[in-house]
């Protein structure tokens, strides 16, 4: 319980994932996935 309480705390205070570990997106990639999302599901939002 102490290592889950520990791992909770680190992330509510954004200091996990290091940056290392965290894959971003590109610049407008999210807008292209919402839009072919909408066009596959148009109830996703």
């Amino acid at each position: 319980m102490q290592a889950l309480t520990a791992f909770h705390s680190e992330v509510t205070a954004q200091n996990f994932p290091y940056p290392q570990n965290n894959i971003g997106m590109k610049p407008g990639e999210k807008n292209t996935l919402f839009e072919a999302l909408d066009k596959a599901l148009p109830v996703h939002r």
